[in-house]
């Protein structure tokens, strides 16, 4: 499971971007991918999936790490 870091998040609309340490480029995500009962912050560590579908990459069972 990749560790990464929330660059943005908006809440109304649900999706946003994580930036995987180590990888080149950016995951975007979907509220619906995070594995608990609160919202993405931007600078929160995080860790993920990552899965492939038609627009790129893509950010699956989020898990916030540090809370």
């Amino acid at each position: 499971m990749p560790l990464g870091k929330v660059l943005w998040f908006d809440v109304r609309r649900g999706v946003g971007v994580i930036q995987p340490y180590g990888f080149d480029g950016e995951v975007h995500v979907e509220a619906r991918a995070v594995q608990e009962e609160c919202e993405l912050i931007a600078g929160q560590k995080v860790l993920f999936d990552i899965c492939l579908d038609s627009d790129g990459r893509r950010g699956d069972n989020i898990r916030i790490l540090g809370r």
